[in-house]
This record gives C-alpha cells, structure tokens and sequence, in this order.
C-alpha cells in the first residue's frame, strides 16, 4: 500500500497571525497616508472663488447667511447622520469651534437628509453638536456643489472667498492648521 503524499500544510495559527499581522500594517498604512495626505492646501485669495450664495436654514426656522459672516473665518461642512465619517468628524468640528471660534471661526454643519426641522434638532442634540446645524433651502451649488461622498468641508476666508474645499475625513490637525492660518490672515 502507497501512502500518497500529503500536500504541506501551515498550521492555522501561524497562517490566521500572518493575515492579522498584515491587517495591521495595512491599517497603520492607511492611517500614515491619511494624516500625510490629508493637509489642506489652501488657494491663494488672487485664485479663490467668491463663496456661492446658498440659502441655509437653522432648525428653529432662521436663515443663516454667509455673507453676514464676512470678517470671520467660516468652515462649512456638508454631513449626515448615517455617515460613519460624518459622525467621526463631529468631535473634531466640536474642539475647534470651541477652540477657535472666540478668535473668528464659525463652524456650520450642512446636514444633506432633508430632515424637518425637530428631527435635525433632535439629531444634533444626540451626536452632541455644539456647531451651528443648517440645513439647505433647495439645491447647493456654485463653489458649494457636492463633488463627491461626504463629508465634504470648505474653509472660507474672511473676505468670503474659498480657500479650499475638501471631501472626505479630514485629520483635525489639517483642519486646524488651515483655520489658523486663515483666522492670521488680515490682521486675524
């Protein structure tokens, strides 16, 4: 009687380490690339667009308009609440309100889930929103049409021009940097 040869088999804890170990790196990659690539390059004013006149809406019914913003540093950002990097970026958007915002950064959330205005209200108020929570009246467009997923984030200078635009999780540290560096900007 002939004993076939067996195929050579790894044994299971070292192949299921091997896929572990690799995950890993993979995540760890990820995360390098993101915090790497993930600065925000801000245009020049010479080069920026005029922020679009969109008609946004608070939940208790006023309007909320860019342009009686001028002289602050304004950082729109388009979200909702079944977006898992939405969700991520709300602490973020949080601390630098509150860390910026007594120096002129207004941070308002677009939310895109034509909600009734209790149910936004609601909404923020469970995720913990202390920003301003807008929802639009009608279409975005101009320099503030989705081009993409969500979030998407855009950083308006004091003069009302568009400095950068965004779409995706932005690492808070890119986020600050380019607040800080606009709220400088002409006598900031």
């Amino acid at each position: 009687m002939t004993i076939a040869a067996q195929p050579e088999s790894r044994p299971r804890g070292r192949s299921r380490l091997r896929t572990a170990l690799w995950l890993v790196a993979g995540v760890v990659a990820l995360g390098l690339w993101v915090e790497h690539g993930g600065r925000v390059r801000l245009d020049s004013p010479a080069s920026a667009p005029a922020a679009a006149k969109i008609r946004l809406t608070d939940p208790r019914g006023r309007a909320v308009d860019l342009a009686e913003l001028r002289g602050q540093v304004v950082l729109l950002n388009l979200w909702a609440g079944w977006c898992g990097p939405c969700r991520a970026e709300i602490p973020r958007l949080n601390r630098l309100e509150a860390d910026l915002g007594p120096a002129g950064l207004v941070v308002i959330g677009v939310n895109v889930e034509d909600l009734p205005p209790a149910a936004l209200e609601s909404l923020a108020a469970r995720l913990g929103i202390a920003f301003t929570v807008v929802r639009p009246e009608g279409p975005l467009q101009g320099t503030f049409r989705p081009a993409g997923p969500i979030p998407q984030t855009w950083w308006i200078d004091r003069a009302g021009l568009v400095r950068a635009s965004r779409v995706g999780l932005v690492p808070e540290r890119a986020m600050r940097r380019a607040c800080e560096t606009l709220l400088r900007e002409d006598g900031g």
